[in-house]
């Protein structure tokens, strides 16, 4: 109606009497009136019985929404909620995100809060994402792991490293991983990124430092590959195990001298034998026929200690023949 003052405020006024399908056209045209009063009449839509009917109307506060529409975001809880809490750009949303997640007693409240201000990128919460990454609630350990995962930068990997050592038995420390492997994957110095983990595996214990080894394979950068290797060599029967599987499991052909290297040991056991040849023969069958290096090749069928192993690599090389 060519954004008629009077249409919108008739809109606003009646907008709860509406049908569910009429309220979503509402909604759409409300969220980009650049009104924020009419965020109260938006507000009561977040109980609606239609879920599409909620997540519209989140949708719109995102855009005209205020300070006082963080209780009924909060109490709504859905995913597009808390991305509206984290959008909304008004003065006073800040401060009401950070009592609750400071304060509440509900776990979930705190976890949408913390959610919500990553969303608007506080850097400077970091210090108290980190306390709260260490909290006994599951849900707000969880959600401030993501977080710093999701603002964090190589600055903050080594205190992230020192609380996933720290709270390898929790639940929590599969977030903390994650939270480590985002912040290694968007990090412009790998080498550095490597290197402070490299550092956390002194003193770490087995399964600390299997952890640490999955962070550095997840990233996929080369220079994770040497200190996986060197974990093969370990004395830890299962840090050894884990390691090998690791680098079996290795998604570019920059692996396979490694694998053939540490397969063709006399002191390999068969079984972690036959799990590097397979994750050889899987590199060399993922290869272009007319790119595979036959050389390469022909010693991975050198290496084999069984029939299986040797009559895959075989198939790959009669592809190309």
């Amino acid at each position: 109606q060519g954004r008629n003052a009077k249409v919108y405020d008739l809109v606003a006024s009646n907008i709860g009497a509406f049908p569910p399908h009429i309220q979503l056209q509402a909604l759409g045209a409300l969220e980009f009136s650049d009104n924020r009063t009419y965020a109260k009449a938006v507000e009561p839509l977040l109980t609606s019985d239609d879920v599409f009917v909620q997540d519209c109307a989140s949708r719109a506060l995102a855009r005209i929404g205020t300070a006082e529409s963080v209780p009924a975001l909060m109490a709504n809880g859905r995913a597009e909620a808390k991305r509206a809490m984290g959008l909304i750009d008004v003065t006073g949303v800040d401060s009401a995100l950070e009592k609750i997640a400071a304060n509440s007693d509900d776990g979930n409240k705190r976890a949408a809060a913390i959610d919500a201000l990553a969303i608007r990128g506080r850097r400077d919460l970091l210090p108290a994402f980190f306390t709260y990454a260490a909290d006994e609630n599951r849900a707000t350990a969880t959600a401030a792991a993501q977080a710093i995962g999701s603002i964090g930068d190589i600055s903050n990997l080594g205190q992230l490293v020192d609380l996933m050592i720290s709270k390898e038995t929790a639940p929590v420390s599969r977030d903390l991983l994650n939270a480590t492997v985002a912040i290694m994957r968007r990090s412009t110095d790998q080498a550095k990124a490597v290197d402070i983990l490299v550092g956390k595996m002194n003193g770490a214990s087995p399964r600390s430092q299997a952890n640490i080894l999955h962070a550095l394979v997840q990233t996929g950068s080369n220079e994770a590959l040497q200190p996986l290797v060197d974990a093969c060599h370990s004395s830890d029967e299962d840090l050894q195990k884990t390691a090998v599987k690791l680098l079996a499991g290795w998604k570019t052909n920059n692996g396979i001298p490694a694998m053939l290297e540490l397969a063709s040991a006399d002191s390999t056991s068969l079984p972690n034998h036959v799990v590097l040849m397979r994750g050889v023969s899987r590199l060399l069958a993922a290869e272009r026929p007319n790119k595979l290096n036959i050389d390469q090749a022909k010693m991975a069928l050198d290496t084999c200690r069984r029939d299986e192993e040797r009559q895959a690599i075989q198939a790959t090389l009669d592809k190309v023949k």
